[in-house]
């Protein structure tokens, strides 16, 4: 049995007026904000997808279904246009935000006491590491757009170095009482800040990143052969994961064992000041305890020292650590070496 087609209602007429109103005023609107259009499109599409249907449904709207559909098929179109644009406008916008909290805060890095607060920093760090990372990877879509690349590219590896930082110092910290959990919350920082530092390739200055993750490696193996020793392993095997791990670190100080002379590092804040010195006290106990090269170990102490002589003297840099450098050569004319670096 077959039902008879109705002759359309009020209700139709209703929508369909709404419909043309809001479409013809689309047309002609002033309108420029994309979130406003994206959202006004959408929603004319979505009436016109419900008046096709009536369209179809009543006996004397059959000339209406090729209106509606155009209609429908234009508002889906430009729904989608205004969306991406509405997501380029909000994209541009974070990319300088993020920019402008990253110089705030490196800004204040300049501050001596940003070593000491060290889990509030990791925490405005670790919040803005986790923006800026979601803008990087969709840095793609966006490849067409007007926004600040270099900006970008800037943040991102600035707040990879200092969130990668800020892992390593909560790992030099003690939290629990029990030194085997104690041990595994080191190791979650020293692990994650590894992983975050190692896209560091291609860094404006990749000098630096390479001294960071010297020192995280070389914690790294303090902490794995005090956990080991913690679990009754065997002393080789604990050995074994500490030399692995300060091999790793060797690998990345290398670069501060080869630089010519006029390449310092960045060290005028307190952190990479930090970061400096304990990569010259990782490298030195490296080459004099773990290779037992003394040649090197000399030479590349006495090399350091007096690479800083000059910005000691214009305060620049700290005297007490050349003067400790310098006790150390004298160690060597000694020939006792009663200071062992553990890189923490």
């Amino acid at each position: 049995m077959f039902f008879k087609k109705k002759t359309s209602d009020n209700e139709y007429a209703v929508l369909k007026n709404e419909v043309m109103r809001q479409y013809n005023n689309l047309q002609q609107t002033n309108i420029v904000n994309p979130h406003m259009l994206r959202d006004a499109w959408g929603d004319l599409c979505e009436k016109a997808k419900t008046a096709y249907k009536f369209s179809k449904k009543y006996i004397d709207t059959e000339g209406d279904i090729d209106i509606f559909t155009s209609i429908r098929d234009e508002a889906k179109e430009k729904n989608k246009y205004y969306m991406f644009k509405a997501e380029e406008v909000d994209y541009i916008s974070q990319v300088l935000e993020c920019k402008n909290s990253y110089e705030q805060y490196e800004d204040e890095m300049h501050n001596v006491e940003t070593l000491n607060d060290t889990v509030d920093w990791y925490n405005k760090w670790n919040k803005l590491y986790v923006d800026v990372e979601k803008l990087y990877r969709q840095k793609g879509k966006f490849e067409n757009s007007n926004y600040d690349r270099s900006a970008l590219e800037n943040v991102h590896y600035g707040v990879m170095y200092y969130y990668g930082f800020y892992l390593y110092r909560l790992s030099c910290e003690d939290v629990y009482k029990n030194r085997s959990q104690e041990l595994l919350r080191k190791f979650d920082c020293v692990k994650e800040a590894i992983k975050v530092t190692d896209a560091y390739k291609g860094a404006e200055d990749e000098f630096k990143y390479q001294l960071l993750r010297g020192n995280i490696y070389f914690s790294s193996g303090d902490y794995h052969y005090e956990y080991l020793k913690s679990l009754g392993e065997e002393p080789k095997q604990a050995i074994d994961k500490l030399l692995s791990e300060r091999y790793k670190a060797y690998n990345e100080l290398r670069a501060l064992e080869s630089a010519p002379n006029d390449k310092l590092p960045s060290f005028f804040t307190p952190v990479e000041l930090f970061v400096y010195k304990g990569a010259v006290n990782a490298l030195y106990s490296y080459l004099l305890y773990n290779k037992k090269d003394y040649g090197r170990a000399h030479d590349f102490v006495e090399r350091e020292v007096n690479k800083y002589e000059f910005f000691v003297k214009l305060k620049m840099f700290p005297a007490d650590f050349t003067n400790t450098m310098k006790g150390e050569l004298l160690n060597f004319k000694k020939g006792v070496f009663g200071w062992k670096y553990t890189g923490n």
